[in-house]
């Protein structure tokens, strides 16, 4: 039976409750003693270090937007018995390993109560997991399972280390995250796992990544940012994506649909981050790759802000994925404009300055990170296909990612060229 109230906790301590009020509203409240910790800090921008109530419009996007979405919500709705547009009985689900540093438990429960184990899994019971995970998203409903991750991919957070795959059980922290494959879309593992490589070599702050066999399955796996080692112990870093920080409901993503755009995203930065020149500069990288990679899914909830102690910086970049590689299976109309202009192979010199002007930058500094990435990509990208191929064989997607991402690099340089 769903609970009216809900406790949201900081590892062992207690942060605040959140309530279901009337009409299925969200409330939540700090808890006093919270507020007056000297190393207490705001679960989001959007929700500063108070006291008194948030209201539902401002309580409600950073809490459903650590739920899963779209297909994989459905079903886990169906396999617990409830609404899937139910988001306080799915947060009392599923919140006891989350993004960031954030548990959310039915009342009465603390994480002290809960046993935080373990289970190994062989690769008999691995090719199983993953066989079973579309039929059992985020394996929703198991006995001490309560994991949660936003998106609308098949994933599941796991433990890994010495080579083994282990499942958290009870709130246990996990250090990866393990992807399969999107159904319908050829080697999507692949791509992304590519992608993240890819992105490295251009100097990108990315998470350590692989593939991983999984019997018949390739998966996707990838290290945790908001996860430290610390002697023994896993530790949690709290982190939130953009749509949290600006209170934005996770249906509403797209910039087409009310969701942020780079002014917005580029103004949270300059407002919050320790050092904002710095990760303005890592944003610009981050537009500039993902929109000569091809990807046309960049949206809020995949770029994050990361907290370290007092510090406020940009997180590693996750989600890369040549999205325009699958031609006209996927839109071509890129999550956010670039000047006003969202088809991906429409853009050009002005809209980059159109871009740059609504982000209050000069438009030589937008032009020079979008150059000096043509630059890089011409000259790396098929080092980088090579690489991958050494490690893990051929894959015709890839290479053709690489011939698409070097095509898309020239005609975006040649662009610039024929304005001089």
């Amino acid at each position: 039976m769903t609970m009216s109230t809900l406790g949201v906790f900081h590892g062992p301590r207690h942060v605040g409750t959140l309530r279901l009020e009337k009409q299925g509203r969200f409330t939540f409240t700090y808890a006093s003693h919270w507020i007056t910790r000297q190393d207490a800090f705001p679960l989001s921008l959007s929700l500063p270090l108070q006291e008194g109530l948030f209201p539902d419009d401002q309580a409600r996007p950073f809490f459903a937007n650590i739920l899963p979405e779209q297909n994989i919500r459905r079903t886990i709705a169906r396999r617990l018995g409830i609404s899937e547009k139910n988001d306080f009985a799915l947060l009392e689900a599923l919140g006891g390993e989350c993004a960031g540093a954030i548990s959310v438990l039915p009342e009465g429960m603390t994480p002290e109560k809960l046993s935080q184990s373990y289970v190994l899994l062989d690769d008999a019971a691995l090719e199983s997991l993953v066989n079973e995970l579309p039929r059992r998203p985020l394996l929703a409903g198991e006995e001490g399972i309560r994991l949660s991750l936003a998106g609308a991919q098949d994933k599941l957070p796991v433990k890994y280390e010495s080579g083994q795959i282990s499942l958290p059980l009870d709130g246990a922290p996990s250090t990866h995250i393990l992807k399969i494959p999107i159904p319908g879309y050829e080697e999507t593992v692949y791509n992304e796992a590519f992608s993240m490589h890819l992105a490295r070599r251009m100097g990108l702050l990315v998470p350590r990544c692989e593939v991983l066999q999984c019997g018949r399955t390739s998966a996707y796996l990838v290290e945790r940012f908001d996860r430290i080692r610390q002697g023994e112990e896993i530790a949690r870093l709290h982190q939130e994506d953009f749509c949290q920080a600006l209170g934005i409901l996770p249906e509403i993503k797209y910039e087409i649909e009310g969701g942020p755009g780079f002014a917005a995203c580029i103004h949270a930065i300059r407002q919050s981050c320790t050092v904002p020149v710095k990760d303005v500069k890592r944003f610009l990288e981050w537009i500039a790759f993902n929109f000569l990679l091809g990807n046309a899914d960049a949206h809020a909830k995949n770029i994050s802000f990361l907290y370290t102690g007092k510090t406020v910086a940009l997180a590693p970049f996750y989600d890369l994925m040549c999205t325009q590689v699958y031609g006209k299976q996927l839109t071509d109309r890129m999550a956010m404009a670039i000047g006003k202009e969202r088809r991906l192979d429409w853009v050009m010199p002005r809209h980059w300055r159109r871009c740059a002007e609504e982000m209050g930058l000069k438009a030589q500094v937008l032009k020079k990170t979008v150059l000096n990435m043509t630059a890089k990509l011409q000259e790396h990208t098929m080092e980088e296909a090579e690489d991958f191929k050494d490690v893990y064989g051929r894959h015709p997607l890839c290479e053709k990612i690489a011939e698409h991402v070097i095509t898309r690099a020239r005609e975006t340089q040649s662009h610039f060229d024929l304005e001089k």
